[in-house]
């Protein structure tokens, strides 16, 4: 007798079954053509296809048949079937069978409610339990009303494929009710048990004359009539979408303090935008705006707004007429907010005031002649209209050049160390005018030479040209560079003279007995001092 393992049996599906409600999958089977010895069973293995499958093992020769109990309808199940020999079980004979589907046993599972604001309300759930789903859920019945009996004109009954649900236009200190069914293609299950709620009273209200235009192709400045709220509103949420819909979590948004105006950026050019605006309080969103539709195409705005010829005190502004609007003159406006570490190594801010200039309207230049160094202005040029009414204005942000630093306090002396060392306080210098890369400190020897000159005389590659030195003990002799410190890592104190290495510099021994001059640079700001 040749040896193997039994060859697979031929498998039936032979249909469905339904035992008080319940169903089953009754299966048989052919004896395989060769088994290769004495046949001593067989093993099922089933399941859910692409699911880890069960496994039944079935003793003796005889059985054929097998019924499979508690089944899920509208499930593709795979079957397996294999035969036992003395050696082990043989190839498997596979067939695939689709229970059919029936109408849901159960409702939708875990119903949630978010408000999105007073007057958006999402719900989401998920689908009735596995066991009672009874094939491929296709959508959702809702029913979403008001919960009055006399002139309801809210009722709302919605069929949806996704598991989610938003609904607006719901009133404050209203009752409402929400119920929800799955469907299967055999039909609808059963609602779930109606869920009643009440919405809060006192809601924050709406913006009103909410309002917009183009500021450039990229940008749309939107503006409106504050709520007052005697400090309950804490900002404004504005939200925007190319394709409006009710659920605002598809939306796009900015969050802005307390203000009545605000900047979309970064836009697609000459499309079409909708606009809401809601106040924010500390518990949540107030009640939205009506729309606002605007496209991204600016008409009533000054156009390519530039700025020329940025020195430390001025810049050169240019620009174009708006493509619509005939204004009856330009308004310009500028300030700054500024921040910088100051020379005792504190931040300081100041804040530039707000200046207006006008300028003919058929002028489509000006020069701005009184900045501070180093400082970024927000510039805004407006086109007036003959209504002198709100237009938005074309903004740029113009920062100036840096300029030297400001004088310097002089270092302070406190001590001899020894015959060529003497101890220093060293002064830092404020970073109003830009940031300082590094400081040099330099030893000027008095002598015929050098005693009439002033700081900007010694130039500074002279001045690191005299580095180097022949001998380890080497005393200072002419001006030289004794120490260079980086940005922001000059010591408060510092021994003059200590003959130690600072970035690159030798800190040379200081001659006895001679008068010399010590100068503290930063960037391009010597200043001198006799000791």
């Amino acid at each position: 007798m040749p040896g193997g393992v039994p060859s697979k049996p031929k498998l039936h599906i032979n249909g469905t079954l339904n035992y008080a409600g319940k169903l089953s999958v009754y299966i048989q089977w052919d004896k395989p053509q060769e088994t290769y010895g004495v046949l001593l069973g067989y093993r099922l293995r089933y399941g859910p296809r692409g699911e880890q499958l069960s496994t039944v093992t079935l003793e003796g020769k005889s059985i054929n048949d097998k019924t499979l109990s508690d089944m899920q309808r509208g499930i593709e199940y795979e079957f397996r079937m294999s035969a036992k020999n003395h050696i082990d079980y043989g190839e498997e004979s596979v067939e695939v069978y689709t229970t059919p589907e029936a109408p849901p046993s159960g409702p939708p599972v875990n119903i949630e409610r978010k408000y999105q604001t007073p007057g958006t309300i999402v719900f989401t759930w998920e689908p009735p339990k596995l066991s009672e789903r009874n094939g491929v859920i296709i959508q959702y019945d809702i029913q979403f009303n008001k919960n009055v009996i006399l002139n309801n004109d809210f009722k709302h009954a919605r069929n949806v494929t996704e598991m989610r649900a938003v609904f607006g236009g719901l009133e404050e200190n209203m009752d409402y009710t929400f119920k929800i069914r799955a469907w299967t293609s055999k039909g609808p299950g059963p609602y779930i048990k109606e869920l009643q709620f009440h919405t809060d009273p006192d809601l924050v209200r709406a913006p009103m004359n909410l309002n917009g235009l183009a500021t450039s192709e990229s940008s749309i400045e939107i503006w409106w009539e504050p709520i007052p709220s005697r400090g309950k509103v804490i900002g404004y949420t504005v939200f925007y979408n190319m394709a409006p819909n009710d659920d605002l979590d598809t939306w796009s948004h900015i969050s802005v303090p307390v203000t009545h105006s605000a900047e979309l950026q970064n836009l697609e050019r000459h499309a079409e935008y909708a606009i809401v605006v809601a106040a924010r309080t500390a518990t949540g969103l107030g009640r939205l705006s009506t729309m606002l539709q605007v496209r991204v195409k600016p008409v009533d705005v000054p156009l390519h707004l530039r700025a020329h010829a940025v020195t430390t005190h001025s810049a050169n502004l240019t620009w174009g007429p708006p493509i619509q609007l005939n204004p009856i003159h330009f308004s310009v406006t500028y300030s700054a907010v500024k921040e910088f570490v100051d020379a005792q190594g504190v931040t300081q801010v100041q804040r530039v005031k707000i200046k207006t200039r006008i300028v003919n309207k058929r002028t489509y230049s000006y020069i701005i002649e009184d900045l501070r160094p180093f400082t970024t202005y927000t510039v805004n040029v407006t086109a007036v209209p003959p209504t002198q009414e709100y237009r938005p204005p074309a903004k740029i942000t113009v920062t100036t050049q840096m300029a030297a630093p400001q004088p310097m306090v002089k270092p302070d002396f406190y001590g001899v160390k020894g015959e060529h060392e003497i101890a220093m306080i060293l002064p830092q210098a404020s970073e109003e005018y830009g940031p300082i890369a590094f400081y040099y400190l330099i030893v000027v020897p008095v002598d015929s030479l050098t005693e009439n000159k002033n700081p900007d005389q010694f130039l500074t590659d002279d001045l690191i040209s005299n580095k180097v030195v022949s001998s380890k003990d080497a005393l200072a002799e002419g001006p030289y560079i004794a120490a260079k410190f980086l940005h922001r890592n000059i010591p408060y104190s510092f021994s003059l003279g200590d003959g130690q290495i600072y970035e690159g510099f030798k800190n040379r021994p200081l001659q006895k007995l001679k008068n010399e001059e010590v100068d503290v640079t930063g960037e391009q700001a010597p200043r001198k001092y006799k000791r």
